[in-house]
């Protein structure tokens, strides 16, 4: 009889064990759909959906021209409602190309904006700017090239700060050529594409892998303040970005 017992109690705790193990691994089902557009002048119009197990996850799309030169690349990402999560749109040819970034909530609520244009190859403006949930402007922040009447450049740079739809604080403060507005100061007047002033506003939880050739966005800054040693925020963050300012510029 305690045989059995035994027994009994034996099947009862593999029962168990067995229940607790997990199951087979899941193998997810990607789809990807493809379109192409040749518009008049011959330029060729590529876009891609990408879908997992049948949910829209991310869309790209580029457009060639006929010598090949990639001209315009944008990308969008997906709530699993469909909704758009993000959005990106880069031009990258002609006298002044620029780059627009673009955050949602799951409401559809835009809550991040990011923009650069470029003259002659030079980054010449900068706009950073995040909404609340009903979508009115929270905090803006414009960096502006401009050359002095001695020649020297400078970055004109307006912060502003609105509550509810309302303006309650602007300022306008210059930094020299070449600042880092990550908190480093001058990086001796290289303000080019690759030395470009940094991002911030990210979302440390918030990471849009995407596709090979995507940049990615995740960060951990904050919309902030215009007083004291607070500047406001931005959009778009960068992990290893601090948009905290350089002490003793009065932001």
């Amino acid at each position: 009889m305690r045989r059995a017992n035994a027994l009994i109690v034996a099947f009862v705790a593999l029962a168990v064990i067995v229940a607790w193990l997990p199951g087979p691994a899941y193998a997810q089902v990607v789809t990807t759909t493809t379109s192409t557009f040749v518009n008049r002048f011959g330029n060729t119009t590529t876009t891609t959906d990408t879908s997992y197990d049948g949910v829209l996850v991310f869309r790209d799309s580029q457009q060639v021209r006929t010598d090949g030169t990639v001209t315009l690349v944008k990308h969008w990402d997906f709530y699993a409602s469909g909704a758009v999560e993000s959005y990106t749109e880069q031009r990258l040819d002609g006298f002044a190309p620029y780059k627009i970034e673009k955050q949602y909530d799951t409401n559809g609520v835009l809550r991040n904006f990011y923009s650069e244009l470029y003259i002659n190859g030079e980054l010449a403006v900068q706009s950073f700017q995040t909404f609340d949930a009903n979508g009115f402007l929270l905090t803006k922040e414009d960096r502006v090239l401009t050359t002095l009447a001695d020649g020297t450049k400078v970055w004109t740079v307006t912060y502003a700060t609105w509550s509810g739809g309302v303006l309650v604080s602007s300022q306008v403060v210059q930094y020299p050529y070449g600042y880092d507005f990550s908190g480093g100061g001058d990086t001796g007047g290289d303000d080019s594409a690759e030395h470009r002033p940094g991002w911030g506003h990210g979302d440390e939880n918030h990471v849009h892998d995407g596709p090979p050739g995507h940049e990615e966005f995740q960060g951990s800054g904050g919309s902030g303040g215009s007083s004291g040693n607070e500047r406001p925020g931005n959009g778009f963050g960068d992990k290893n970005h601090d948009h905290s300012g350089a002490p003793g510029n009065d932001k």
